[in-house]
């Protein structure tokens, strides 16, 4: 149990050139004024598996937890990632950089953030796969994931996305389209865009995103998440 901390970077853990294996630990109430209240990881390759990482709080960005993924790639798996506040970006996950995450088969709900409640990505190779993004709060956009300069390097798979407050995916990226095809949206008639899809009653996407097709129930590894099950093989 990693608790009560605080700090510039990293409240919980911080990780600088290293590659450790962080698994099954209770992470919560670090409070750091820059980024990672839980954690921090900068030019590291992390594999974060099996953790609870909960009221964590941060300045700049990501309340639970701070990524510079520059160069190296982080595995965020099976986690429970809950309550966490950041200031500005990325209530409970921030990823920048250029090199790539892996997001998949998370909690993420109850966090609060500007931009990116449930997560923020700027400038990485990002792929959401799997997660229950629900109930997550943006003060501006992005109540479940906020993606800026992302270049077609931003995938949002496969997820159950629902309850979020301001936006459950909002791509800031004009110049291409953010996928997010196969997700459950929290309701039957998908997500709701005012021009694109003005009768869907689940959460809200902006523009620059690709929700069709998307699920008509909750997706389920066990169950196979209907049609998403053949498309996400790629990430398994």
């Amino acid at each position: 149990i990693i608790t009560f901390n605080t700090g510039t970077h990293g409240g919980g853990i911080n990780c600088f050139k290293s590659s450790p294996l962080i698994q099954e630990n209770e992470i919560a109430h670090n409070s750091v004024t820059w980024s990672g209240g839980g954690m921090h990881f900068e030019l590291s390759s992390p594999s974060v598996i099996d953790n609870i990482i909960e009221y964590n709080s941060s300045g700049h960005g990501g309340g639970g937890m701070g990524v510079d993924c520059s160069y190296y790639g982080i595995v965020i798996r099976n986690n429970i990632i809950a309550n966490n506040t950041a200031d500005s970006l990325g209530g409970g996950i921030y990823c920048s950089g250029s090199g790539g995450a892996v997001v998949r088969s998370n909690l993420i709900e109850e966090n609060t953030a500007k931009c990116g409640g449930g997560m923020c990505g700027t400038s990485v190779f990002l792929t959401v796969v799997f997660n229950t993004i629900i109930n997550n709060t943006a003060e501006y956009y992005g109540g479940g994931c906020y993606c800026v300069d992302m270049n077609e390097r931003y995938n949002v798979l496969c997820n159950n996305i629902e309850g979020n407050v301001n936006y459950g995916v909002y791509s800031a990226e004009s110049s291409s389209w953010l996928d997010a095809e196969y997700n459950w949206w929290g309701d039957a008639s998908g997500p709701y865009h005012p021009v694109a899809n003005p009768n869907g009653q689940g959460d809200w996407v902006s523009d620059y995103v690709d929700y069709v097709p998307w699920l008509e129930t909750p997706f389920s590894v066990e169950e196979g998440g209907q049609t998403a099950a053949s498309y996400a093989v790629t990430f398994l």
